[in-house]
């Protein structure tokens, strides 16, 4: 949905790739390898809100970003199941990063938290880039889950 409620038809390519270029210069001052993987099956055109779909790419993939050294963060985009009106596509940002102990892994979605304040005095921020993303994704009916493998993280 836009702000007026209405959902908008938008291209998916130029709404990834825009979250990309925003992050780049800040993925290679880290040596970080920053790319999309997207499935040939993935619909071009989605009905959504685009302006909150790459804000909350923007946040999602800019927290990954922020917590990984060097290495690399790449966003998977494929497509879950699709009929003849709806389809669902999954984004994953898989990266190289710290990571999170699992007892810290929810709190890592709520407003001004992060997993200790060691990761606030070495990484800095306010603890809202994931708390915003995941309000939004909830506003729209998605969901937002973490999972994490010894290295890499997604």
């Amino acid at each position: 949905m836009t702000p007026s409620g209405m959902a908008s038809s938008s291209q998916l390519i130029p709404r990834v790739a825009d979250v990309l270029e925003l992050l780049a210069d800040k993925a290679s001052s880290k040596r970080l390898e920053l790319a999309c993987l997207m499935h040939p099956s993935v619909p071009l055109w989605v009905e959504s809100d685009p302006g909150r779909l790459c804000q909350i790419l923007t946040d999602l993939v800019g927290n990954t970003v922020k917590f990984t050294d060097p290495g690399e963060v790449v966003v998977w985009v494929t497509l879950v199941e699709e009929s003849r009106d709806d389809a669902l596509v999954r984004f994953k940002v898989r990266d190289t990063g710290i990571g999170s102990a699992p007892a810290d892994q929810a709190k890592l979605y709520e407003t001004f938290a992060q997993a200790d304040s060691s990761t606030t005095r070495k990484y800095g921020g306010t603890g809202l880039g994931l708390a915003i993303a995941k309000r939004l994704a909830e506003l729209l009916a998605w969901t937002i889950t973490q999972r994490n493998q010894s290295n890499p993280r997604t």
